[in-house]
């Protein structure tokens, strides 16, 4: 298996919308097999040493949308929320490598930092 729900999609049968099966089995496999059961991952946000980066803008998800960010990096990673880039002195969580951090639904905005530049997962939560 390549790691891809998609390849698993496609040992599942062809079978017609309106087969007798068992209706809460059917309708899970019917989301699944037309692809809205999950959404393809979005490609990693890097993060250059010493820049505040955008994760809204960088992932191309809506601002206010719930985040689940994961560090798949070697560095820790600073996030906050700002409206626009963060001057010095701004509040923030650290994620370290590995770790996962949330934020609320209808956030201003989301940033995040390396002194040594990292990578992160971002995807709606």
């Amino acid at each position: 298996m390549s790691g891809r729900l998609g390849s698993a999609i496609d040992l599942l049968p062809d079978l017609p919308d309106k087969t007798p099966l068992a209706p809460d089995i059917w309708g899970v496999f019917l989301l699944i097999r037309k692809g809205k059961f999950m959404a393809e991952s979005l490609p990693p946000v890097k993060l250059p040493r010493d820049t505040w980066v955008d994760l809204y803008a960088s992932t191309g998800i809506t601002v206010g949308v719930k985040l689940i960010v994961q560090n798949i990096g070697q560095s820790k990673a600073n996030l906050t929320e700002s409206l626009a880039s963060p001057s010095s002195g701004v509040g923030f969580n650290v994620a370290n490598p590995g770790e996962y951090s949330t934020n609320k639904t209808g956030n201003i905005g989301a940033w995040a930092y390396s002194y040594s530049g990292t990578k992160l997962q971002v995807e709606e939560a």
